[in-house]
């Protein structure tokens, strides 16, 4: 089950649990990526959501 983020403390809120699917899910959601693009990103950056959007943001400056 998804942490419930109005009571988590920051730390917590800034990384994604990727051994909570709901959790991938829902961060897959917030950052408007598929589950499979977040996990690869995950895999490169590590879970930090700080890291997680400072890649998409180059990826997608990147793409053509």
């Amino acid at each position: 089950m998804a942490q419930d983020r109005s009571t988590a403390g920051q730390a917590e809120v800034a990384r994604v649990n990727i051994h909570e699917p709901d959790d991938v899910r829902d961060w897959a959601l917030r950052l408007q990526v598929d589950e499979d693009q977040l996990k690869e990103v995950i895999q490169a950056v590590g879970t930090s959501i700080n890291a997680i959007k400072k890649a998409l943001a180059e990826r997608a400056v990147r793409k053509p």
